[in-house]
Protein backbone atom coordinates (compact mmCIF):
# COMPACT_ATOMS: atom_id res chain seq x y z
CA UNK A 1 0.00 0.00 0.00
CA UNK A 2 1.33 3.41 -0.91
CA UNK A 3 1.69 6.22 1.60
CA UNK A 4 -1.04 8.26 -0.06
CA UNK A 5 -3.53 5.39 0.16
CA UNK A 6 -2.66 4.73 3.80
CA UNK A 7 -3.29 8.32 4.81
CA UNK A 8 -6.43 8.48 2.65
CA UNK A 9 -7.89 5.56 4.60
CA UNK A 10 -7.02 7.44 7.80
CA UNK A 11 -8.90 10.46 6.39
CA UNK A 12 -5.67 12.50 6.39
CA UNK A 13 -3.70 14.10 3.58
CA UNK A 14 -0.13 13.02 2.98
CA UNK A 15 2.12 15.55 4.73
CA UNK A 16 3.35 17.13 1.50
CA UNK A 17 -0.16 17.29 0.00
CA UNK A 18 -1.54 19.26 2.94
CA UNK A 19 -0.86 22.93 2.16
CA UNK A 20 -0.92 23.76 5.88
CA UNK A 21 2.19 21.61 6.31
CA UNK A 22 4.22 23.32 3.58
CA UNK A 23 6.00 26.32 5.01
CA UNK A 24 8.62 28.75 3.74
CA UNK A 25 11.02 30.98 5.57
CA UNK A 26 13.91 33.00 4.14
CA UNK A 27 13.57 31.24 0.79
CA UNK A 28 13.80 27.76 2.35
CA UNK A 29 11.00 25.22 2.36
CA UNK A 30 10.13 22.62 4.95
CA UNK A 31 7.34 20.22 5.78
CA UNK A 32 5.70 20.19 9.20
CA UNK A 33 5.42 16.81 10.88
CA UNK A 34 1.83 16.63 12.13
CA UNK A 35 1.57 12.84 12.30
CA UNK A 36 1.60 10.96 15.57
CA UNK A 37 3.79 7.87 15.34
CA UNK A 38 1.11 5.82 17.13
CA UNK A 39 -1.16 6.38 14.10
CA UNK A 40 1.43 4.62 11.95
CA UNK A 41 1.91 1.57 14.16
CA UNK A 42 0.17 -0.76 11.70
CA UNK A 43 2.69 0.29 9.01
CA UNK A 44 6.21 -0.11 10.44
CA UNK A 45 7.75 0.55 7.02
CA UNK A 46 6.30 4.08 7.06
CA UNK A 47 7.79 4.65 10.49
CA UNK A 48 11.17 3.44 9.21
CA UNK A 49 10.98 5.78 6.21
CA UNK A 50 10.08 8.78 8.36
CA UNK A 51 12.86 8.02 10.85
CA UNK A 52 15.37 7.61 8.02
CA UNK A 53 14.76 11.17 6.80
CA UNK A 54 14.16 12.86 10.17
CA UNK A 55 16.97 14.57 12.08
CA UNK A 56 17.89 12.62 15.22
CA UNK A 57 16.82 15.40 17.59
CA UNK A 58 13.29 15.24 16.13
CA UNK A 59 13.00 11.46 16.31
CA UNK A 60 12.77 11.71 20.10
CA UNK A 61 9.85 14.10 19.74
CA UNK A 62 8.13 11.61 17.43
CA UNK A 63 8.67 8.81 19.94
CA UNK A 64 7.27 10.74 22.90
CA UNK A 65 4.49 12.26 20.75
CA UNK A 66 5.40 15.94 21.14
CA UNK A 67 6.29 16.55 17.48
CA UNK A 68 2.91 18.11 16.67
CA UNK A 69 2.84 20.44 19.67
CA UNK A 70 6.44 21.56 19.06
CA UNK A 71 5.90 22.21 15.34
CA UNK A 72 8.64 19.84 14.22
CA UNK A 73 9.75 19.90 10.59
CA UNK A 74 10.61 17.08 8.23
CA UNK A 75 12.69 17.32 5.06
CA UNK A 76 14.27 20.61 6.03
CA UNK A 77 15.35 22.72 8.98
CA UNK A 78 15.86 26.45 9.36
CA UNK A 79 19.50 27.45 9.49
Amino acid sequence: MRLKNFFFKKNTKVLTKNNDNLIQKNGKRAVKNDVYIKHLEEKPTLITNMVQYTPINLIMNMIDGTNVEKGDLLYGEWV
